[in-house]
């Protein structure tokens, strides 16, 4: 080798080995180059296969549509609710699928345009039809996918399936309307308020009860409104203890009437609370019974008039038996006292003394008989006052009369009416024989200790009489009971008069009928009989 050469080999070998390190360099710049793509590529795949994942496992519907309309993507939430396999609908228009009811289909169309030309956001619900006919009610979110250029490539229409929650709803709402027709058709008075004692609710039982229309009354403290100053500060000690919890509260008052008149209410008060307890309204509800208290009064006075008439009969029966029994050692001595006198007529009475003697026991022996003639008048029962009667009716009243008596005692009484011809009566006497007839057999049955009975009361009629039976669950009554149980001062009970069923048959009788007993046991018979008036 000449000494020339010797540079440029070192040369070129130098130049050599830095080609060679670029392009080892270059080489592992490439090398990673593709091993960072390799990466994104993973990345991307792992991305998609979670979000392929994620479409296919959600219970939202994903469908995913191209500008003509074309499906692209459709999750398995889809395949479920439309019935149509992923690979039957992948490049089909959407509208040939039918999923979209036709009289619903209008609407939706317009909403692909709508994404599409406008990029916009769409929101709706509409029904969607699987293919074998059922329905379902979706609500949909419909969103552009748009390329680097801003247009739009795809729209991706995301749904949940509401139907039951709408039907869920829409019970709701049916229950709401229906308890609000409850409310307004109730004659039950409804009022409705906050803690601070300020109308929200009032219903139309409410305002008729009142004269007050909703609109004056919402709002408005309803102390000041519908209540009595005199009930004022009871009913609001009452509002009190319910927002302390203390419900349901219970109270009768007054109700005051805008035109100023009362009524009598009875109330029930309680409370709606929220989760922590809290009182968030109070609800009264309450009912008008002025009617029936007036109807009790009456019924009191009816009871006090019975029971007028009956101490009357019975005096009368009493007067009539003690001047049968009077009567006669009265007029023993009357006698007595005209023997006396012509025993002394042949007796020497020179200053007529003993004459005397004899003329006032005989004078005050028929003083005393005319006593005991003047009471028995004073008492004595005019005659009935008779006319056409319809018999149901009375029994129903003289029934009526003594329920309330019967039901503390555990007793029903039991009565179906019957078609009859009027009957031709005293109706208060009749009503007397009938009351007297349903108590025994209640008293009958209490009295045996018995916890719980019946009184039957049955109507019929024989030739031209009506016949009313009173039959009960008791003990009944004995044969040789029965001779005597129309006796003067005959009972069986500690503190009975025994004149009850003697007057009752005597009062039978005045209206030309009459009544008796079946010795039967168990179970008490009483038969009346009462004339018809054609």
């Amino acid at each position: 080798m000449n000494r020339a050469d010797t540079p440029r080999s070192v040369v070129d070998e130098a130049r050599i080995r830095e080609l060679e390190e670029r392009v080892a360099a270059l080489s592992a710049q490439l090398e990673n180059e593709a091993q960072r793509r390799q990466a994104i590529e993973r990345d991307l795949l792992e991305e998609r296969d979670f979000v392929s994942t994620i479409l296919q496992s959600t219970n939202a519907l994903i469908a995913v549509l191209d500008p003509d309309g074309r499906i692209v993507r459709f999750n398995a939430a889809c395949e479920l609710a439309s019935g149509y396999a992923t690979q039957e609908v992948i490049g089909r228009d959407f509208w040939s699928l039918g999923l979209i009811p036709s009289e619903e289909a209008p609407a939706v169309r317009h909403v692909l345009p709508r994404v599409r030309q406008r990029g916009e956001q769409v929101a709706m619900e509409n029904r969607w039809r699987h293919r074998d006919g059922t329905e379902r009610i979706l609500a949909w979110v419909n969103a552009p996918l748009c390329d680097e250029t801003g247009a739009v490539r795809y729209v991706v229409a995301t749904a949940v399936d509401i139907t039951k929650r709408r039907e869920a709803r829409e019970a709701l709402r049916a229950e709401r309307d229906m308890v609000e027709k409850i409310l307004e058709t109730t004659p039950a008075i409804i009022l409705v308020s906050d803690p601070q004692a300020r109308i929200v609710r009032f219903n139309r039982a409410a305002q008729l009860t009142s004269g007050l229309g909703l609109a004056e009354v919402e709002g408005k403290d309803v102390m000041d409104l519908v209540f009595p100053p005199t009930e004022k500060a009871r009913v609001r000690k009452i509002f009190d203890r319910v927002l302390q919890g203390e419900f349901p509260q219970s109270a009768e008052t007054a109700w005051l009437h805008r035109d100023g008149s009362l009524r009598r209410l009875s109330w029930m008060c309680s409370a709606l609370t929220d989760d922590d307890g809290n009182v968030k309204y109070v609800i009264a509800a309450a009912v008008d019974i002025t009617a029936r208290l007036e109807a009790e009064a009456r019924e009191r006075e009816r009871l006090a008039e019975l029971a007028h008439l009956h101490r009357m009969h019975t005096a009368g029966e009493l007067a009539a038996v003690l001047a049968h029994e009077i009567n006669q050692p009265l007029a023993a001595i009357a006698s007595y006292s005209a023997a006396g006198l012509q025993a002394i007529a042949g007796y020497d009475d020179p200053d007529g003394r003993n004459r005397r003697l004899f003329e006032k026991i005989g004078a005050a022996a028929m003083r005393a008989g005319k006593v005991v003639r003047d009471l028995r008048a004073f008492v004595a029962r005019n005659a009935a006052s008779v006319s056409p009667l319809d018999l149901n009716a009375l029994v129903q009243s003289a029934i009526e009369l003594v329920r309330g008596y019967a039901g503390q005692r555990g007793i029903e009484i039991e009565f179906v009416s019957a078609e009859l011809p009027l009957v031709i009566a005293d109706a208060v006497q009749v009503e007397h024989i009938l009351v007297n007839l349903l108590r025994n057999g209640i008293e009958a049955i209490a009295g045996a200790g018995m916890p719980t009975g019946t009184v039957r009361v049955d109507l019929r009629t024989e030739e031209r009489m009506a016949e009313v039976t009173v039959e009960d669950s008791g003990p009944g009554v004995a044969k040789e009971e029965a001779e005597h149980l129309f006796s003067p001062f005959y009972t069986s009970k500690a503190d009975g008069l025994g004149m009850g069923l003697r007057i009752s048959r005597s009062l039978a009788q005045a209206n030309g009928g009459r009544l008796w007993v079946e010795a039967r046991e168990p179970g008490g018979v009483f038969h009346v009989l009462l004339p018809l008036a054609s």
